[in-house]
């Protein structure tokens, strides 16, 4: 849950809001969504509220690093906000150490 909040910390600060704007609003029905990135190799690695009523999903696929942060509204609308490649998960054993 910590891992969404510092990725959300650091698009919006380090990057700055236009960055999002460089990839396309991709929203749809959460189960479709669930589908698409299931087929693709990706799963859920963390989850984590935005509001008490928004999810935050981290779906990943650690053979190939593609990732996907997916916004889920109550009503079952999903949104990818933003997508990338070259994912690496780090075990316990790296935490609190620089990288």
């Amino acid at each position: 849950m910590k891992l969404v909040a510092v990725l959300l910390a650091l698009l919006v600060g380090a990057m700055g809001p236009v960055a999002f704007l460089r990839q396309p609003l991709v929203c749809g029905e959460h189960f479709d969504m669930k589908q698409t990135l299931g087929k693709g190799g990706e799963w859920v690695h963390g989850a984590g509220l935005i509001t008490p009523v928004q999810l935050a999903e981290l779906w990943v696929n650690d053979h190939t690093g593609t990732w996907s942060l997916v916004m889920v509204a109550p009503n079952g609308w999903a949104c990818m906000v933003i997508f990338g490649r070259t994912w690496v998960t780090y075990d316990k054993s790296t935490e609190g150490k620089a990288l």
